[in-house]
């Protein structure tokens, strides 16, 4: 799934927490600004009481601000095929944001597990 994030209130949080709540459980956001969109989904999150999920390459998937004392990432998970089997099989509801997916993307395998990801996400007001 594709949408467009164009700034429809020029408010881009506001806008980003519409399409979560609105059940879009996949959203691209395609920008040279990691760092910010970063920070706009954990302005989100934090808003709409959700965790927040940070998957890189290197590290694997994340947790960001977790309880002290609980680990925050999720072993094995640097491949993005197992990254988001982990999301699929989680319960829990949140953000999960993946930087530099787009190439792999194009791999049917990965486009169906993001596709199955955001209709597991979507009725618990997360997004991938």
């Amino acid at each position: 799934m594709r949408v467009c994030f164009a700034a429809m209130n020029n408010d881009p949080l506001h806008d980003l927490e519409l399409l979560i709540r609105s059940r879009y459980g996949a959203l691209l956001l395609d920008t040279l600004e990691e760092d910010r969109a970063e920070a706009l989904a954990g302005r989100a999150a934090e808003r709409m009481q959700a965790a927040l999920f940070v998957w890189r390459r290197a590290t694997g998937l994340r947790r960001v601000g977790g309880r002290v004392g609980v680990s925050d990432g999720a072993y094995g998970t640097q491949d993005p095929r197992k990254a988001l089997a982990h999301v699929i099989d989680s319960e829990l509801p949140g953000l999960y944001v993946f930087h530099g997916l787009g190439t792999d993307l194009q791999r049917p395998e990965v486009a169906d597990l993001v596709r199955e990801a955001a209709q597991r996400l979507a009725p618990r007001s997360g997004s991938v």
